[in-house]
């Protein structure tokens, strides 16, 4: 498989993860290797924020890995795809921020955040109503 069609497939994930985040259907945990992890394909599919130790934005990282023992099978960053110029999708002008957005989406998900929000909009509403 040559590098572009590795960048293709990078791409296409991201986008399929994108379009997925909103749904139950990918079953994302806190994975112990930090970022999160779910079960796709009889893989171990991970995403991570990979701080810099200048301070600057962080990398969003996508990894692939052995499901029975972690071993690396693939991975690439943001900037990868931006490197080499993958077109970004949708609402996005970079991978860093659809990569942010998913990585963020799960966060929020997994610690109950969007649930609570939603919770206490509901209620206020209802008073205000009465």
């Amino acid at each position: 498989m040559s590098e572009a069609d590795s960048l293709d497939k990078y791409a296409a994930l991201v986008e399929l993860l994108f379009e997925k985040s909103d749904t139950d259907q990918i079953k994302w945990s806190e994975s112990i290797m930090g970022g999160f992890e779910a079960p796709l394909a009889g893989k171990i599919l991970a995403i991570s924020k990979i701080d810099k130790p200048t301070g600057s934005a962080p990398d969003y990282e996508i990894r692939i890995l052995r499901s029975n023992d972690y071993q690396l099978i693939d991975s690439f960053r943001d900037v990868t795809l931006s490197d080499y110029g993958v077109p970004p999708f949708g609402p996005f002008t970079t991978y860093y921020q659809s990569m942010k957005y998913i990585y963020e989406k799960i966060a929020r998900r997994l610690s109950g955040a969007d649930q609570a929000l939603s919770d206490i909009l509901a209620e206020l509403s209802r008073t205000k109503d009465s």
